[in-house]
């Protein structure tokens, strides 16, 4: 399996969490964050023993066009997320469309 075909597994699956009734946003976020994490490193080419640090991640996307720059601020909105002890599904929602549009721009850009 691919690493894109993974992370859109996870998407995927944090959208049915999202869209559950009631929704299941914490474990969404999680998800979420997983997929991020992953679609951060192949696209910086970090190597594969290198783990992601949320701060000199979005340093390095915030030096990049506006797209980089916007999800720089939503990738690290996503990891504060991860660590409220309760995530509504309008922050779980904002977050997945974050990671979307960006994984969308990664796709069109290789």
């Amino acid at each position: 399996m691919s690493e894109i075909s993974e992370i859109e597994d996870k998407l995927k699956y944090a959208d049915f969490l999202i869209n559950h009734d009631p929704p299941y946003s914490e474990a969404a976020v999680k998800q979420l964050l997983r997929a991020a994490n992953k679609l951060v490193h192949i696209y910086l080419k970090l190597p594969s023993y290198a783990s992601v640090s949320p701060i000199l991640a979005s340093q390095k996307l915030s030096t990049g066009n506006d797209v980089e720059k916007k999800f720089s601020e939503d990738f690290l909105k996503l990891w504060k997320l991860s660590i409220k002890p309760f995530v509504t599904k309008e922050e779980a929602l904002n977050v997945y469309k974050a990671v979307k549009a960006f994984l969308d721009y990664y796709k069109a850009q290789r």
